[in-house]
């Protein structure tokens, strides 16, 4: 037995402010994608459409529907990612920066 089809429906203040988000200029590509999605999926259109149009995988959709569903307005926007780790120490900084002068002076 397959399961109904996946959909959302949003009420007038959160389509309105859906819609926002997906033309704003100073939000994230990704961000503004997921708004689009969440716009066209609430218009009617199927999960495998929405896909098509947004250049991503159906799971890609399922998971912005399901994020939505779960977390609201914030499950928009990526979780904040730690970035790379130091590759330099503090000494390492201290040792480079006296072999720096070192090399100035004796120019």
């Amino acid at each position: 037995m397959s399961s109904p089809p996946l959909r959302v429906f949003l009420t007038k203040a959160q389509d309105i402010t859906l819609l926002e988000l997906s033309k704003a200029d100073k939000i994230p590509q990704r961000t503004r994608d997921r708004a689009s999605a969440l716009g066209l999926s609430s218009m009617g259109w199927k999960v495998k459409k929405i896909a098509i149009y947004l250049n991503c995988s159906i799971q890609t959709v399922r998971e912005i529907i399901h994020r939505w569903e779960k977390r609201g307005l914030s499950g928009l926007w990526d979780a904040h990612r730690s970035g790379r780790k130091k590759k330099w120490t503090t000494e390492d900084k201290r040792n480079n920066r006296g072999k720096i002068r070192h090399r100035v002076k004796s120019l």
